[in-house]
């Protein structure tokens, strides 16, 4: 157990626990993990380890880790200790994110692409202006996003007509019209809006407008409050979609419905998640030169009306998602390691374009130039995981080689350290 194919970040107990079971294999002839063995060895921060086997083999090994906190500024240093210690091919996070709620259903699962830091750039009096990194998925990854079929997991199941009534009262109690809602159809197949309809109105849940537009009845408002405060625990199973689309870092939990068109403001015009971690582990990834993807479920919509009734749901869901993804996904990956499979752009505003300093070419190690004598592998190593740190968190040059050469950080030694945190340009 000194390496894992795949390492996977979480950045709360709870996405750990819903990653933990989502792994496992249901039955002893089944895919997933059949046993995770937890690992708390000197230098590497803990995490849990198994291998993911497939009709019998092991298909990828992967370790389980979580910071001690959420947000970035945690999730870097950690991050970056664990892929020197365990040395993945691939880098990947689940768990939870807020959704738009003009693109995105409570329990929908957003793939990051691109992902990038929203509160990047420069404040000043007359505003915010954004200088955004954006951080690409690799095609191949992206395509198996886009083409994943959400019912292929245990976590998705159609909706039954009480379950649909529910989503349309409880769009009607936040204030959207579910006529209009991108995720209609999952809840109302063809040929059941009308009817359906025409019976929430009999029940005096609902009344028309001249508009056709329908509004709560002060019956159907009760009703709706009522069932969602008894439905503590939250959905088992939902008609969920399964999105590639832009995901924004930030470094706090939001509760503001504004942020939105804040977002949109800077410079992107499309935004369907923001979280506090993804475009760290983007970052992360870019500089160790490792695969990446990031996998949330929507458990609320950042707006003042939270609840964590979404939120196991969301967590387990995206770790299915992400598990069925990695069976496919996690062998290429561990063939073509040497690979880089991402490309930073910077964006201003609404123009991006590939900035050469950042791309995977402009940090070469020396190993790569034919004509310079190749350095000591912990040396490389030492100069990744500087640059890593650099990447996620301020650090003063005494600071970085302490926290490089330290039992509880990377684990080099002090020369290692200096000579990593000098070619870091600290």
């Amino acid at each position: 157990m000194n390496r894992a194919d795949v390492l996977v970040i979480a950045a709360l107990p709870e996405e750990l626990e819903a990653a933990k079971v989502a792994g496992l294999a249901s039955n002893p002839s089944g895919s997933g993990v059949h046993h995770w063995e937890e690992v708390d060895r000197d230098g590497v921060p803990p995490f849990s380890w198994g291998e993911y086997r497939v009709d019998g083999r092991t298909r990828f090994t992967v370790a389980l880790a979580r910071p001690t906190q959420m947000g970035g500024r945690t999730t870097g240093p950690f991050t970056a200790s664990l892929v020197h210690g365990i040395r993945p091919t691939s880098l990947v996070m689940c768990g939870v994110c807020a959704g738009n709620p003009a693109d995105t259903a409570l329990g929908d699962i957003v793939i990051g692409e691109p992902v990038y830091e929203w509160d990047e750039g420069k404040q000043s009096a007359s505003g915010f202006e954004g200088d955004h990194r954006q951080f690409r998925l690799d095609p191949r990854w992206q395509r198996a996003a886009q083409d994943f079929l959400a019912s292929s997991v245990t976590s998705f199941g159609d909706a039954n007509e009480d379950e649909a009534s529910l989503w349309f009262l409880e769009q009607l109690h936040r204030g959207q019209q579910p006529r209009n809602h991108p995720a209609r159809s999952q809840y109302f197949p063809s040929g059941t809006w009308q009817p359906r309809l025409t019976r929430l109105e009999e029940q005096g849940m609902i009344r028309r407008e001249s508009t056709g537009d329908a509004v709560l009845t002060g019956y159907g408002s009760d009703f709706v409050q009522r069932r969602l405060y008894d439905d503590a625990e939250g959905p088992q199973r939902l008609p969920f979609r399964v999105l590639t689309a832009p995901m924004a870092s930030g470094s706090s939990v939001i509760a503001d419905s504004d942020v939105w068109s804040r977002i949109k403001a800077m410079g992107m015009r499309k935004i369907t998640a923001v979280e506090m971690e993804a475009a760290t582990i983007a970052t992360v990834a870019h500089e160790q030169r490792l695969h990446w993807l990031v996998v949330k479920g929507v458990m609320d919509h950042a707006d003042t009306e939270k609840d964590d009734r979404y939120k196991q749901f969301a967590a387990h869901a995206s770790a299915q998602v992400m598990f069925a993804l990695l069976e496919r996904l996690a062998p290429a990956a561990m063939v073509s390691a040497d690979n880089p499979s991402i490309e930073p752009l910077i964006a201003t505003g609404a123009e991006s374009s590939r900035d050469p300093t950042t791309a995977p070419s402009a940090f070469k190690s020396a190993t790569e130039f034919p004509s310079a004598k190749p350095l000591p592998a912990e040396l490389e190593n030492a100069v990744r995981s500087a640059r890593s740190y650099l990447a996620t968190s301020a650090f003063s040059r005494k600071g970085l080689i302490e926290q490089l050469s330290s039992d509880s950080g990377a684990g080099f030694t002090n020369s290692e350290a200096v000579h990593g945190v000098s070619q870091a340009g600290l």
